[in-house]
């Protein structure tokens, strides 16, 4: 199996043009992988963001467990849908 990169745009259409460097690929099935090159149109929020406006209830931080955040925060959330 054979691979290339190169960087090209995606027409209005959908279609996408191959240079001419690589016209021995005319004509042939390829699987294609896709990755934006373009700044990510939209501001999502980072994790910590996200972190410090969790209501964690009495205690703030504390109700985490820095050892196993994961376990932590699901716990916290569990509780507050059990109410």
């Amino acid at each position: 199996m054979q691979a290339i990169e190169l960087e090209t745009p995606i027409e209005q259409d959908g279609v996408i043009t191959l240079p001419e460097t690589y016209k021995h690929w005319f004509n042939k099935t390829a699987r294609i992988i896709l990755l934006e090159t373009s700044p990510c149109s939209q501001n999502l929020p980072k994790a910590y963001d996200i972190y410090e406006k969790l209501d964690l209830g009495e205690g703030g931080y504390s109700a985490v467990s820095s050892a196993d955040v994961k376990l932590g925060i699901r716990e916290v959330l569990q509780k507050k849908v059990d109410k």
